[in-house]
């Protein structure tokens, strides 16, 4: 059986696949099988992935369900001890599988692993590290904490706790199955950059929705604030029924239960802050951005 199980779904993605592919092929670890899910793809997609003759590569059918359907497929077919997720559009570097893999051999409480991300143009994006916080169920209540492309998983976490990816929420699916996975195991990010992520005017988070995505993603966000705060109310249309020094009160009350010192709980919540004029005041709610005029 392979190490690794690399899933890569596809649509129409002619354009940065062959790159994409042979980023993962020639990685330093090669112990791995390759699934590619084709989600229907009416373009050159399929006829790229089947010109390469490594028996690594399995082609398999997403039956145009899109991309939470795919990975589930994915998920479903993998044999690996380990998911590698990559996107047909992304480029891993060489050691990237080679870091990861040796990464989470040697801390096995670790279930979920990501890398810093850079780009094909230059620049990069820096994600939380280990060396400084691991990634916790409270991070997913403020900015993303993966990048989706970069990220690797103990399968048997995944079985075990029978997590996939929710096939109701086809916006911002990454961000809904971060909440699942970090609610049984850890997560982290290695400190280096090893994935050039690619933005370019066909990501999915540039094409979907922007407000379906933002209503999946805070409704996904209010459901686990009624987890973790039990006694905050919360209706329908995401309004929040508390005042911010109520709001205080529990969170504090919370870091102090789970003996967690500073504000990082606090900061991801809610935040308060004046406009440079100091002629309005600006809550911030879990993204919500509140102005309130003095």
């Amino acid at each position: 059986m392979p190490k690794i199980s690399v899933i890569m779904p596809t649509y129409n993605s002619e354009t940065y696949l062959k790159e994409a592919i042979d980023s993962i092929l020639n990685q330093t670890f090669s112990d791995f099988e390759f699934l590619i899910i084709d989600d229907d793809s009416q373009d050159k997609t399929k006829e790229i992935i089947k010109s390469y003759a490594d028996k690594r590569i399995r082609l398999l059918d997403g039956l145009g369900k899109g991309i939470s359907a795919a990975l589930n497929i994915g998920l479903q077919e993998a044999k690996g001890d380990y998911i590698a997720r990559m996107d047909s559009d992304d480029i891993a570097l060489p050691e990237r599988f080679s870091a990861q893999f040796a990464f989470m051999e040697k801390h096995p409480d670790i279930g979920i692993c990501g890398t810093q991300v850079g780009s094909p143009n230059g620049g990069n994006k820096r994600y939380m590290t280990h060396l400084k916080d691991d990634v916790s169920l409270i991070d997913v209540l403020g900015d993303t904490p993966f990048c989706h492309s970069s990220i690797f998983m103990r399968k048997s976490v995944l079985d075990t706790h029978h997590l996939r990816y929710d096939e109701e929420h086809p916006y911002g699916e990454d961000t809904v199955f971060w909440k699942d996975v970090l609610q049984v195991t850890k997560g982290c990010n290695l400190p280096n950059i090893y994935l050039n992520y690619r933005v370019h005017g066909k990501n999915k988070t540039l094409t979907e929705d922007p407000d379906l995505r933002n209503v999946a993603i805070q409704k996904m966000k209010v459901s686990l604030l009624k987890q973790l705060f039990p006694s905050i109310e919360i209706d329908e249309k995401c309004e929040f029924r508390f005042l911010p020094d109520e709001l205080n009160r529990t969170v504090r009350t919370y870091i102090n239960k789970k003996n967690n010192s500073g504000n990082k709980l606090l900061n991801c919540i809610y935040s308060r802050k004046f406009t440079g004029d100091h002629r309005h005041e600006i809550l911030t709610i879990l993204g919500i951005k509140i102005k309130l005029k003095h």
